[in-house]
């Protein structure tokens, strides 16, 4: 803009002026002044910079107000993603760590010193896999927690390392609150625990990785009942847990063709 400038103003001289290297550095400082100039008096210029703030103001109120009003859908989808990373994470890890350090077994004839090392190291890296696993099975709970569940029980096909760790996670079942009971009946049944119950024990008689039960009296006809109630948070991100737990199976097998409990996912899913 400054050479089109230069060149119809100068059109027809035969010898164009030549500007002072400094008129781009005095330019900043022309402006200044002018936008003082025109604060002061008053000049049409002068609210462009506030229609500017209102513009900005409006746009982040709106996207505030539709944040608020999708709050349940943002939240589901952070957990979501939260979740699955977690998954994720540990996956990688444990896939790095048998990958890297994982030995090949020696020889028969090795010397037992060598069949000792690499039962020690083996040994280490099973031990390291199964706690990051655990570690993320705790931290989603839910559908997670039941995986570990069934891979505690898997002693004759998970190295002892493996089922000692996640034998950890068969006590690991936190009861939902009383609060979160009365929405998922409620919204089960269309009727709340009082309308539906003359009796209702608070506190659960068992509780498991996805649902626990509690007594209870019918109202209508005074038969006690155990009543069970799954867990929110299961009820909530179940098919996407399930649906990323098949995703870290197909990864690991990809890496490692030899992986043979692709069946564990399709058990999850059914």
């Amino acid at each position: 803009m400054l050479v089109a400038g230069g060149v119809g103003a100068l059109r027809g001289l035969a010898t164009p002026a030549r500007r002072s290297p400094w008129t781009v550095l005095q330019r900043p400082a022309a402006a200044f002044h002018r936008r003082a100039y025109s604060a002061k008096t008053g000049d049409a210029r002068a609210p462009r910079r506030w229609r500017r703030t209102a513009v900005v103001a409006a746009v982040s109120l709106g996207a505030g107000g539709l944040a608020v009003y999708n709050y349940d859908t943002a939240y589901f989808v952070a957990v979501s993603a939260l979740r699955t990373s977690v998954a994720a994470a540990a996956t990688c890890q444990v896939a790095w760590d048998y990958y890297r350090n994982f030995p090949a077994l020696p020889p028969d004839d090795a010397p037992a010193d060598d069949h000792r090392r690499a039962a020690a190291a083996r040994s280490a890296v099973h031990l390291r896999a199964a706690e990051r696993v655990r570690r993320a099975l705790m931290t989603n709970g839910g559908v997670y927690i039941k995986l570990g569940q069934h891979l505690a029980a898997m002693q004759h096909v998970l190295p002892e390392e493996w089922c000692s760790t996640m034998q950890a996670l068969q006590d690991q079942n936190t009861a939902s609150s009383l609060e979160d009971v009365g929405r998922v009946v409620a919204a089960d049944m269309g009727q709340s625990i009082d309308q539906l119950f003359a009796a209702f024990d608070p506190v659960p008689i068992g509780v498991a990785s996805l649902a626990q039960v509690h007594r209870a009296v019918l109202r209508e006809t005074g038969e006690e009942v155990a009543v069970k109630v799954q867990h929110p948070m299961v009820r909530a991100y179940s098919d996407i847990d399930i649906a990323a737990v098949s995703v870290m199976f197909e990864f690991v097998h990809s890496v490692f063709p030899d992986f043979k409990f692709m069946w564990l996912s399709a058990e999850m899913k059914s």
